[in-house]
C-alpha cells in the first residue's frame, strides 16, 4: 500500500516568558537546568541565545506549563524578528547563567560538530492557582535533531482520560493541525495508554527543512482537554500523491479556544526539534 507523507517545512519556534505577561500572586520557584544548541547555521550568540531560551521553556513547562508561544523569524540565518502570543501562565522573574561554553561533539556520520552549553537557575512565578496537578501529559519524540528525510514520531501519555490535538507551528506562523487526522479521526487517549502519532502504517512524517537553509527547526504543540473540545480549524487537510497537508489553524481563533478553555480542564505540552541539510 502506497503510504502518504506528511512533509513539513521548518521553523524556529521557542517557548519562553515574557517580563509583561501575567502572573498571579504565587511564590518564586527555582529550578537548575541545562540546554545545549549546535552552532552550524547560526551564529554562536545565537545559538547561545536559542539555549538559553530552551532552558526558559523547561523551566516554565517543569514549573508552571508553558502556554506563551514565540515564532522567531529569520533571513538567510540571521534573527530579524520575534512575535510573541501573549497567552502565559506566569512568567520568568530571574535568569542567572551558572555554565556558558562551547563544546564539541562527535556525530553519527563522524563529523565534529560544535555547540553551545548553557547551565542556569531559572526562577519563575506562575499562575497555577487554578491548573489541575494531577492532569499531566508525558511526551516524547524519536529524536530532537533530524536529518533531511528521517522520520518524526510523537509520543503522548496521559495521567487521566483526555482528548488530544497537536499542531504544528511554522516560522510564517502557520498553524497547521496534525492530529487527530483523516487517518486517525479518533483523539480520546485513556489514562496510561500510549498514543503514538503517526499510529498509521499507511503515512509517515517525513522531515524536509526550508530551501536554501542548512538548519530549520519547528515544534509540536500538545493540547489535551478533559472534554471533547473541538479545535477550530481554517482550511481542510489536502491530499496530493503522496503528501498529507494537515488542516491550516487561525493564531486568533487557537488563542480564543485554548483560553475559553477551564485551566483546570487543559494542559499543555511542546517538543520542539531542528532538521539539519544532508
Amino acid at each position: 500500500m502506497k503510504k502518504h507523507h506528511i512533509l513539513w517545512a521548518a521553523l524556529f519556534v521557542l517557548i519562553i516568558t515574557s517580563k509583561d505577561a501575567f502572573c498571579g500572586g504565587s511564590e518564586i520557584l527555582r529550578t537548575r537546568l541545562q540546554s545545549q544548541y549546535p552552532i552550524a547555521g547560526w551564529t554562536a550568540d545565537q545559538a547561545r541565545d536559542r539555549a538559553k531560551n530552551q532552558i526558559k521553556r523547561d523551566a516554565m513547562e517543569e514549573l508552571c506549563g508553558a502556554n506563551l508561544i514565540s515564532t522567531t523569524l529569520s533571513n538567510k540565518g540571521i534573527l530579524v524578528a520575534d512575535l510573541i502570543e501573549a497567552v502565559s501562565e506566569g512568567k520568568v522573574t530571574g535568569f542567572k547563567e551558572i555554565v556558558d561554553t562551547i563544546i564539541a561533539k562527535t556525530s553519527d556520520y563522524g563529523k565534529t560538530e560544535y555547540y553551545c552549553y548553557v547551565e542556569a537557575v531559572v526562577e519563575v512565578q506562575c499562575d497555577s492557582d487554578k491548573r489541575d496537578p494531577g492532569f499531566q501529559l508525558k511526551t516524547g519524540l524519536n529524536n530532537a535533531f533530524f536529518r533531511e528525510g528521517e522520520k518524526l514520531v510523537l509520543n503522548i501519555q496521559s495521567s487521566r482520560d483526555c482528548y488530544v490535538h497537536v499542531i504544528n507551528i511554522l516560522e510564517n506562523g502557520e498553524m497547521h493541525l496534525i492530529f487527530p487526522n483523516q487517518l486517525q479521526l479518533e483523539n480520546k487517549l485513556l489514562e496510561g495508554d500510549i498514543l503514538t502519532i503517526p499510529g498509521n502504517e499507511n503515512f509517515d512524517i517525513v522531515l524536509q527543512p526550508f530551501e536554501n537553509r542548512e538548519e530549520t527547526s519547528e515544534a509540536m504543540l500538545i493540547v489535551a482537554t478533559k472534554a471533547d473540545i473541538k479545535i477550530p480549524i481554517f482550511s481542510k487537510p489536502e491530499v496530493d500523491g503522496d503528501k498529507i497537508s494537515g488542516p491550516e489553524v487561525s493564531r486568533a481563533r487557537y488563542v480564543s479556544w485554548l483560553m475559553g478553555i477551564d485551566r483546570d480542564m487543559r494542559t499543555e505540552n511542546v517538543e520542539a526539534y531542528s532538521i539539519k541539510k544532508n
